[in-house]
């Protein structure tokens, strides 16, 4: 019973000293309280409010920016190099100006002696290793190809081009390579803060975010993780169309032009704003250059369904010469 009511004091005791405000949520009242016990120097609050901001976004640099500053607070240098490294990992992923991986750079190789050596046999490394898995490409030896990309991938976990190389090779319909198909995160390294004020730029249709791939340049104000998930799944679909229609594969001859895929938040904005503009009844269109719809009122797996059935307009006119549906 004492240890209840130490512990229910120490709490109680925690929200007097740093008071979560209303306005914030629970991310940003973490973080808000971690600097205020920074600028206190006060490490150990500094620690706690730091852990409680990581387990609601593990991702975010803002987090781990005050995670390397508590730990320099409380004098522990190999928590320090930790977070340093984990906060220049993340920012790369997250594709922060020059300027801002300079100077997460700088406080790396300030804080850890063997960090030049480290960065600078990363990159030497890498050129290196590259060739080789392209020429184990080009020998047909995928396995290899991907063992190489892995030790890439070990020197920079964030190499998006082995990432991409990887899951290129793993594709192939080999069952030898099963183990490598995995699917793709494709979230990774973007945290939610990030995502956050990613959708709160691109929330209207005029400032609308745009993601380019080989078939589609998607473009839509819905937010980032249906711009990036909508993006792969219609790759995937242009894949499986050329397939079904035997139209511009490896064997068969044809050509697919790349369209725009546009996907507006609510339907008052598709009506209104799509190109046509698309007729009162319908819930998606296929315009002959774009594919459009929007989420309003459905899940995404609706939404991928309208695209999904819109985009076959497109091969059933390249593969069949028909002028309708």
């Amino acid at each position: 019973m004492k240890t209840r009511i130490t512990a229910a004091l120490l709490f109680a005791l925690l929200c007097l000293s740093s008071p979560v405000r209303a306005a914030e949520s629970t991310f940003e009242s973490a973080i808000h309280n971690a600097e205020k016990a920074v600028a206190a120097k006060n490490a150990a609050d500094a620690r706690l409010w730091v852990t409680r901001a990581l387990e609601r976004d593990s991702k975010s640099t803002r987090a781990w920016d005050l995670r390397a500053q508590s730990a320099a607070l409380a004098g522990d240098k190999d928590e320090e190099v930790y977070a340093l490294h984990q906060l220049l990992r993340l920012a790369r992923a997250q594709k922060a100006p020059a300027a801002e991986l300079t100077a997460i750079e700088q406080r790396v190789v300030a804080a850890d002696p063997i960090a030049p050596d480290l960065l600078h046999l990363s990159t030497s490394t890498i050129a290196k290793l590259w060739p080789l898995a392209e020429q184990y490409e080009k020998d047909k030896r995928p396995h290899s190809a991907i063992r190489i990309h892995r030790q890439i991938l070990a020197l920079d976990p964030e190499y998006v081009a082995s990432k991409d190389a990887i899951d290129r090779l793993a594709s192939a319909p080999d069952p030898s390579l099963a183990a490598d198909a995995k699917p793709k995160d494709l979230l990774a390294g973007v945290s939610e803060e990030w995502i956050r004020e990613h959708d709160a730029k691109h929330a209207e249709w005029s400032d609308r975010a745009k993601l380019e791939r080989e078939n589609y340049v998607t473009h839509t104000n819905s937010g980032y993780s249906n711009l990036v998930r909508a993006a792969e799944a219609m790759e995937q679909m242009n894949g499986f169309y050329r397939e079904f229609f035997q139209y511009a594969t490896e064997d068969e001859p044809g050509s697919v032009p790349r369209i725009e895929l546009h996907i507006f938040t609510k339907r008052a904005e598709y009506l209104k704003l799509g190109e046509g503009p698309p007729v009162e009844w319908s819930g998606g269109h296929f315009t002959g250059n774009a594919v459009e719809t929007y989420i309003e009122g459905g899940t995404f797996e609706d939404m991928t369904g309208t695209l999904f059935h819109e985009a076959a307009h497109q091969f059933v006119s390249l593969a069949t010469n028909a002028s309708g549906w």
